[in-house]
């Protein structure tokens, strides 16, 4: 999945190693094979969720983000969640999940 998303860089396979171990995710698996994840990062913030091209708008996503955000409340967190403002197809799916855009924030990294 790394080598698909476009914020893949150099230590990232190591660092979600370690994240995957501390932090909720939720993933869809179809014939054992993962189709869409997303998670929560050390910010406590939901995001990093991919869908593999071929496997987009049959709901995936949504899957995996209802079980984290379910994982979410079940520990007691608040829900906090990001979307690029031009990531048209990341904001209907957190409107399908019940969120609500709430600021606009711009990210220096």
């Amino acid at each position: 999945m790394l080598k698909k998303w476009k914020y893949s860089v150099d230590g990232t396979r190591d660092y979600m190693t370690r994240i995957l171990q501390k932090v909720p995710s939720g993933g869809v698996y179809v014939d054992e094979r993962i189709v869409s994840g997303v998670l929560q990062n050390s910010n406590g913030v939901i995001g990093m969720l991919f869908t593999y091209r071929g496997e987009r708008n049959k709901g995936y996503g949504v899957r995996a983000m209802r079980f984290l955000i379910k994982e979410i409340f079940q520990a007691g967190q608040s829900l906090c969640s990001v979307a690029e403002m031009k990531n048209i197809a990341s904001q209907k799916l957190h409107e399908k999940v019940g969120m609500q855009k709430s600021h606009e924030v711009d990210y220096i990294w």
